[in-house]
């Protein structure tokens, strides 16, 4: 009886280590992943249009204000 459960546990253990391996494989691909995800033209190489459909584009300064004048500071 003793050599049954020493043999079970021998292989509990073994199965632990191959299932312990495993998930630090797919922790380690899921990371490259999310990091894959998280990127976009604002914040790498790519070009806007490679964004997708959901990304608005940057607003440009373009020298009028809000009130519609060119140059003025509103002081």
């Amino acid at each position: 009886m003793v050599d049954l459960v020493v043999a079970l546990m021998s292989e509990l253990t073994a199965q632990a280590e191959t299932v312990a391996t495993r998930v630090a494989a797919v922790e380690g691909e899921n990371a490259a992943l999310r990091a894959t995800v998280g990127t976009n033209s604002h914040n790498s190489g790519k070009p806007p249009s490679s964004d997708g459909p959901g990304v608005k584009p940057t607003p440009r300064a373009s020298g009028w204000s809000v009130d519609g004048s060119q140059g003025a500071t509103g002081a």
